[in-house]
C-alpha cells in the first residue's frame, strides 16, 4: 500500500481532519460461505468451522484445511472528519437526532453486525447511530458523484467504513476504493480527484446533490425505518443507494438527513452550509 496525504481545502478544515491519496492498495477477498434469502445476524459464529462444513463435503484436517481467496490491486481514497465537529455536531442537534432516531430504530441498527455496533450493547444509544449514519451515507454519497468525474462505474467502486466511539479511540473514517484482476483497478482517476483544487468542488456538488431526492418529500418522510431491514431513514435508488456490491453492508444503514437535514429542519445536516449558494 502507498499512501500520500493530501492538503485539506481550506474551506474544509472545520470538518475535515485528513485527506489522504491511496496510490496503491492490495485487497484480499475470501469466501467463507453463503446465504440464501435471511442474513445471518452473527457471520462469524463457529468461524473457520462453519465455512469449511459449507464449502467442503469433506472437510480436510485443521492442518490442511484452507479458503478460496483472490487478491486484487487498486487504488482508493480516505477521508477522516474532525471529531471535535462531530461532537459539536451531536451536541447542537441533540434535540432533533434523539426524536429522529428513537430508541426501536437503534436497536435495530445494534441487532445488524454489519453495521459495526459497540460491543457493549450499553453504547449503542443515538450518538452512535447518528455517527455510523453521518459517516456511511457521506461515503454514498461521495461514491455517486465520484462516478461521474473519476471514469469508474458505480458498481466498480466499493467503501470501508471506520466507527467507533471509544473514547481511547474514535473513528468517523471511510475508505472509497476500486480494486480489479485488471488494469481497471490502477487508472488514476480515483485518486487524482484527492487533490485539493479537484476535491473541494467534487464534495460541494455531492452535497449539492443529496439535499434534493426525485423522490422527495417521499424519501425524506420519517416512517420510523426504511429498506429490507428497516434500518434506513432518508435513503432512496435516487438519492444515496448504491449498487450492492459497492457498499459493505448490503445498502443499510443511512439517512440522507444527516448530512443535508430535513425540509422542516435543513440546518441540522452536518454539511448543511454546503448547500447554501452553490450551483450543481
Amino acid at each position: 500500500m502507498r499512501v500520500i496525504p493530501s492538503r485539506i481545502p481550506a474551506a474544509f478544515k472545520s470538518w475535515l481532519r485528513a485527506v489522504n491519496l491511496v496510490e496503491r492498495l492490495r485487497e484480499t477477498r475470501v469466501f467463507y460461505g453463503f446465504e440464501r434469502l435471511t442474513r445471518s445476524k452473527s457471520p462469524l459464529y463457529d468461524m473457520p468451522a462453519y465455512a469449511m462444513r459449507q464449502l467442503f463435503l469433506n472437510p480436510p484436517e485443521p492442518e490442511y484445511q484452507w479458503l478460496p481467496a483472490i487478491k486484487n490491486y487498486g487504488e482508493g481514497l480516505f477521508v477522516e472528519l474532525c471529531e471535535e465537529e462531530i461532537a459539536a455536531w451531536l451536541d447542537k442537534n441533540s434535540a432533533w437526532l434523539q426524536e429522529r432516531l428513537d430508541q426501536e430504530f437503534v436497536s435495530r441498527m445494534a441487532q445488524e453486525m454489519w453495521l459495526l455496533p459497540p460491543l457493549q450493547s450499553s453504547d449503542c444509544t443515538w450518538k452512535w447511530a447518528a455517527r455510523y449514519l453521518l459517516v456511511h451515507t457521506l461515503a454514498h454519497i461521495l461514491i455517486n458523484q465520484l462516478v461521474f468525474e473519476c471514469g469508474y462505474s458505480s458498481a466498480s467502486l466499493k467503501e470501508r467504513i471506520f466507527v467507533s466511539i471509544d473514547m481511547g479511540a474514535p473513528m468517523a473514517a471511510f475508505l472509497i476504493y476500486t480494486a480489479a484482476g485488471d488494469s481497471e483497478g490502477s487508472l488514476g482517476g480515483l485518486v487524482r480527484l484527492g487533490r485539493p483544487e479537484l476535491f473541494e468542488p467534487m464534495v460541494r456538488r455531492a452535497v449539492s446533490r443529496a439535499s434534493w431526492c426525485s423522490a422527495d418529500p417521499v424519501c425524506s418522510e420519517d416512517l420510523g425505518g426504511n429498506g429490507s431491514r428497516r434500518v434506513n431513514k432518508s435513503a432512496c435508488h435516487a438519492c444515496v443507494l448504491l449498487p450492492e456490491t459497492a457498499c459493505e453492508t448490503i445498502n443499510s444503514g443511512l439517512d440522507r438527513a444527516m448530512i443535508v437535514g430535513t425540509p422542516q429542519a435543513p440546518q441540522a445536516g452536518f454539511l448543511s452550509n454546503l448547500i447554501q449558494g452553490f450551483a450543481i
